[in-house]
């Protein structure tokens, strides 16, 4: 309960707070730190504060199990509130640990804005056999001007189902930029299609996968037969592919297309013999796999 609450609280005071501003990041990098059965320090095999940053002024002003907030100074007074939440027994680091959630949030700013990254990771601990991860990321107002590039709005969660072979996520970001900004979205399926009373022992399976982005630079994606699917910087693209294999039946299909939602142009090749995916364009990302 208390790791839903939290949840709810951080993502819902960032909804409020979502601009179309351009975004860059936090003012110190995420994830300089580690829980030690609920004690948040420095990363490594000694432990000692959690860094401050080169041109930066850390001060802790709470600490607790599960909780730290620290005052962020930059050498031209600019100042930042720092908070780091985590399970008040946790040891890991962000990445492992099943909640986390680290946000910087700029004092007597005009324009509003937060930088945070939280994450939540229940690997069969809720119910066993099920596995979800979360990571959410947030970059908006004042972020646009502060720390490394990175997503203004960058959105994942992964769950599968080990009985019954299932798995399912999406992600969704926006880069910096205004409300026009470049963004993109990616859904991926994996499920068994077991007979009746065969649950987990079928190997009949259909995976699906759906990219779609702003493209960065003018391309072209081709397929086994047709003409290529061609676009310029700017362009809204997608891919689909659907494959599936059916060894009890006998049967398999694959299908795929390529389209530039801004052109109306769709590209697209179907098979009986293959499950595919063919000639996967590297601007969609790593190539899915059946």
């Amino acid at each position: 309960m208390r790791r839903a609450i939290k949840f709810a609280l951080t993502m819902g005071s960032a909804a409020l707070i979502v601009s179309g501003a351009a975004t860059a990041g936090p003012p110190i990098a995420y994830d300089q730190w580690q829980a030690v059965d609920g004690q948040i320090v420095a990363p490594g095999a000694t432990p000692g504060a959690v860094p401050c940053a080169a041109g930066y002024t850390c001060v802790i002003g709470v600490s607790a199990l599960g909780f730290l907030q620290r005052t962020v100074t930059a050498t031209d007074g600019t100042q930042y509130f720092q908070t780091i939440i985590t399970d008040e027994g946790a040891t890991g680091t962000p990445g492992a640990l099943p909640f986390s959630d680290e946000s910087f949030v700029r004092s007597g700013s005009t324009v509003g804005g937060i930088a945070g990254k939280q994450r939540v990771t229940d690997l069969g601990v809720t119910n066993p056999g099920q596995n979800l991860t979360t990571l959410n990321e947030l970059n908006m107002g004042w972020a646009q001007s502060v720390g490394a590039t990175a997503n203004q709005l960058d959105l994942s969660q992964t769950l599968t189902e080990n009985a019954v072979g299932f798995s399912t996520g999406f992600r969704y970001f926006r880069v910096p930029g205004d409300e026009n900004a470049p963004q993109g979205l990616e859904v991926n399926q994996s499920v068994l299609l077991p007979a009746p009373g065969a649950v987990g022992t079928t190997t009949d399976k259909q995976v699906f996968t759906l990219r779609q982005l702003e493209a960065s630079a003018a391309g072209s994606a081709t397929l086994p037969t047709g003409p290529n699917m061609t676009w310029v910087a700017g362009d809204q693209i997608k891919a689909i592919w659907v494959g599936q294999n059916m060894p009890s039946t006998g049967q398999v299909f694959g299908f795929q297309s390529h389209i530039n939602v801004d052109t109306d142009v769709t590209r697209s090749y179907f098979s009986l013999a293959d499950t595919g995916p063919w000639t996967w364009a590297p601007v969609f990302g790593t190539a899915p796999t059946f």
